[in-house]
C-alpha cells in the first residue's frame, strides 16, 4: 500500500503521459493508477523494446487501446478495495485489547491452548474471545480473521483476492 499512495502521489503531481510499469498483479493497484491518470499501466515483465515503443508512442500523442469499460473496472476495483478496507480498519478498531492481543497471536501462529497458557486462562476463555473477535470482524474463521488482520497490519493489497477478471 506504500507504494500505491507513493506512486499515486507521483502520478496525480504531473499533467503528462504514464506509463506505469508494475509488479502487482492487474487489479485494484491498477486501478489506483488510472484513477489518478496514468495513461497505461503494464506488468514489469513487458519487454525493455515493447517498453521503449510504448513509450516513443506516447511521446507521439498516441493513446493506448485500453477500453473505457476495463479501465472502469479496475478504477471500481480499487474503490471496493478502499471501502473494503476502510470497513475492516473500523471493525478491527471495535476489538478490545485483549482480542487484540490474542488475535496478534493468533498471526502469529500461536495456538489457541499455548495462548491459554501463556495467559493464565483457561482454553475456553481463549475461545471465548476468538469468536467474540470472529462476530466483530464480521468473518466466519479464524483464518479469515487472521487474514483481515494481516492486510490491515502488513498494509498490502493482495492481488489474487482482489483480482479483476
Amino acid at each position: 500500500m506504500e507504494q500505491v499512495r507513493a506512486a499515486r502521489i507521483l502520478v496525480g503531481s504531473l499533467d503528462v503521459p504514464w506509463l506505469v510499469l508494475t509488479h502487482a498483479s492487474r487489479g485494484p493497484a491498477w486501478g489506483a493508477m488510472y484513477e489518478r491518470g496514468a495513461t497505461l499501466v503494464l506488468p514489469d515483465s513487458t519487454g525493455l523494446d515493447a517498453t521503449g515503443e510504448l513509450v516513443a508512442d506516447l511521446a507521439r500523442g498516441w493513446l493506448p487501446d485500453l477500453s473505457r469499460r476495463e479501465r472502469r473496472q479496475l478504477v471500481h476495483a480499487w474503490h471496493r478495495f478502499e471501502s473494503d478496507r476502510s470497513e475492516m480498519e473500523a471493525r478491527l478498531q471495535k476489538l478490545s485489547d485483549r482480542e487484540e492481543e490474542v488475535l496478534q497471536q493468533l498471526h502469529d501462529g500461536v495456538a489457541v491452548r499455548a495462548i491459554a497458557e501463556q495467559s493464565e486462562v483457561a482454553e475456553t476463555t481463549v475461545r471465548s474471545q476468538v469468536k467474540s473477535i470472529l462476530r466483530k470482524l464480521e468473518v466466519s474463521s479464524q483464518m479469515a480473521a487472521v487474514l483481515a488482520y494481516d492486510e490491515i497490519v502488513t498494509d498490502s493489497i493482495d492481488p489474487d483476492l482482489h483480482r479483476v477478471s
